[in-house]
């Protein structure tokens, strides 16, 4: 199970209330098209179906281009960089393209490296690129490069049928069904703030969540597990109900962490935007037209599912999610537009071509002005069947777009930055914040400095490390030691160095937990033999 602590619902509901009410507003700036890049084909900078987008440090842009099985590369600017996939260079049948050897798409196998409709895409916490394939049930990863690391999914090890894989063991689909660790029809991917991944598992109605390295961790989803018929599941899970009541979902599309604290899923069948709480995975509220027996836009403890293509708050067929400032954007596949939105409901805004009055324009609309469908005419700012969407750097939005014969990626200013809100009134802040590590090479220990905002407990769990659990006084900066576990001292002992994973989450004293991650790598002086 997740090193994360784990807490009652209700307790957490309340707080996320009090989180949601003092959240920032949609961003003053108005957003505009900018400019677009791609174009439908095989070749270098080309796409075919677009689907999840994710922006590297350096602002690079990350593709998953689903009809072409492979990832394509932008500079922040739209210029093509590179592909990767299974033999897509057009020159040699290498699996790195460039615009000098051209590129092709990729074949359509499940070999290490070969990419089976990639649909979400996600930059972890170590720098790699972690991509869902949707007809592979598993998830593989690269260096920002290209070079493939591993897969993992049910039974993807092509050797022993274990569930992780690399180039050296030889890699398989994974496994299709509801069983724990296996994916069907995985899609949109994302972490969260302690270093865990989330998949929206699609034809399994649940969120999946794994450690970067590929252990299944948990699932949750409406009865998923079959023992208790409880939503969280572990060791025993199953495909979970596909209904409308509360926390259940339809087929979810996306999921992504907003303010380190709330989960939101983009439940497609249901046409609307369910939210969860990070701290427990309990069903908080679902929002979207109709979603209230008793007439409101949100509901909490009885739900039924959207009526989908309703003014400001409905959602066709509500696919990407991104995280902003003030909650979220939602892609609309249905509708042909992009909504903001906080995650107590409010409907910040609304854009994409023609939405107030259908003309051909690129257009916002609210509550007040009213809402419709976008146009598709394709004109800058058009959103056609959009399915991916990213805020970039620079207070911009990345979307997706794809129909037949049409992909671009469209760029539109301006959002609100991806900050986290202050902390709800009468709440102890929990924003601490992570130092330099100093390396202890004789003993083969770490020292990790913490700056804490105020007292409360600390705890630091990871793989390969002995567990810490501290109490403080006072705010200020504690140091904490990270002690190898005997099997990482044995690594140390016969090569000098072992990468660790540390995740370390603070609890302030009459306040929610938050949770930071951390990799280190551990060296020690080897004795010549």
């Amino acid at each position: 199970m997740s090193s994360r602590p784990r807490r009652g619902a209700p307790l957490f509901a309340a707080l996320a209330l009090l989180l949601l009410a003092l959240a920032p507003g949609a961003s003053g700036a108005d957003i505009r098209p900018l400019s677009s890049f791609g174009g439908f084909g095989t070749d270098a900078g080309q796409l075919r179906e677009p689907a999840g987008i994710a922006v590297g440090a350096d602002g690079s842009v990350y593709v998953a281009d689903t009809l072409n099985d492979r990832v394509d590369v932008f500079s922040r600017e739209g210029v093509f960089q590179r592909a990767f996939g299974k033999g897509v260079n057009a020159t040699d049948g290498s699996d790195v393209c460039t615009a000098l050897s051209g590129c092709r798409f990729g074949p359509v196998n499940s070999t290490a490296g070969a990419l089976r409709f990639p649909q979400g895409i996600a930059v972890g916490p170590d720098g790699m690129l972690y991509v869902s394939e949707s007809d592979g049930a598993r998830i593989s990863v690269f260096t920002p490069a290209g070079t493939f690391l591993r897969a993992f999914g049910k039974h993807v090890n092509a050797g022993t049928t274990g569930d992780v894989c690399t180039a050296a063991t030889g890699c398989a689909s994974g496994t299709e069904s509801g069983e724990a660790g296996a994916m069907n029809e995985p899609l949109g991917i994302g972490f969260d703030a302690a270093g865990e991944l989330l998949v929206a598992d699609s034809a399994n109605n649940r969120v999946d969540v794994f450690s970067p390295e590929g252990t299944f961790l948990r699932a949750f989803g409406k009865e998923v597990d079959p023992r208790a018929n409880a939503d969280v599941c572990a060791t025993e899970c199953r495909v979970a109900a596909a209904t409308g009541v509360a926390g259940a979902m339809s087929g979810p599309a996306d999921v992504v962490e907003v303010f380190s604290r709330l989960l939101a899923v983009s439940d497609r069948a249901n046409h609307r935007i369910d939210v969860f709480a990070s701290v427990d995975d309990g069903f908080v509220r679902a929002i979207g037209s109709g979603v209230d027996p008793a007439g409101s836009d949100v509901c909490t403890t009885t739900c039924l599912p959207g009526v989908g293509s309703t003014g400001a708050s409905g959602f066709g067929t509500p696919t990407g999610l991104a995280a902003t400032a003030a909650g979220l954007l939602v892609a609309d596949r249905a509708d042909d537009r992009v909504s903001e939105i906080g995650l107590d409901g409010r409907v910040f805004r609304v854009f994409g071509e023609g939405v107030i009055d259908g003309a051909a324009a690129f257009q916002v609309c609210t509550v007040q002005t009213g809402c419709r469908a976008g146009g598709t005419d394709g004109i800058p700012g058009s959103v056609i069947e959009p399915l991916g969407i990213a805020a970039a750097p620079q207070e911009q939005v990345l979307v997706s777009e794809q129909r037949e014969g049409f992909a671009r990626i469209e760029r539109l200013g301006s959002v609100g930055p991806p900050v986290p809100p202050p902390p709800p009134t009468g709440e102890p802040s929990n924003a601490f914040s992570l130092g330099r590590v100093s390396l202890d090479r004789r003993r083969g220990t770490a020292t990790l400095s913490v700056n804490l905002p105020s007292p409360g407990s600390l705890v630091l769990r990871g793989k390969g490390v002995r567990p810490v659990d501290q109490q403080v006084a006072a705010a200020g900066v504690v140091r904490l030691t990270i002690l190898p576990s005997a099997a990482t001292r044995r690594l140390l002992s016969r090569r000098g160095r072992a990468s660790v994973r540390v995740v370390l989450t603070f609890t302030p004293s009459g306040g929610s937990a938050r949770s930071q991650a951390r990799a280190v790598t551990l060296r020690r002086q080897v004795r010549p033999r």
